[in-house]
């Protein structure tokens, strides 16, 4: 992980459905323990929602996207710009 200070440290998990059993708690929390701002953005209608809020920072209502297919997420790219960009 780069040490610099001042530049936010963002991901984006992006998915088209669910763990398949997997833990998914452990490695967001780790994450975000390293100051890591998680974004989730589920794609189509089999995602689980639940896991999605489980992965992403709070509040869930800036950090959480649903969209119905992958050729929507082009439209996202400035909305997940501007909230991932501000340091929160």
């Amino acid at each position: 992980m780069r040490p610099d200070q001042g530049i936010p440290k963002v991901a984006f998990f992006l998915t088209g459905g669910y763990s398949n059993g997997r833990a998914v708690a452990g490695p967001a929390y780790q994450l975000r323990n390293l100051g890591v701002n998680i974004f989730s953005i589920g794609v189509g209608s089999y995602v689980n929602p639940a896991e999605l809020n489980l992965i992403a920072t709070d509040p869930d209502s800036t950090h959480v996207f649903r969209m119905s297919s992958f050729n929507d997420l082009a439209g996202w790219v400035d909305k997940l710009s501007a909230v991932s960009c501000d340091g929160k």
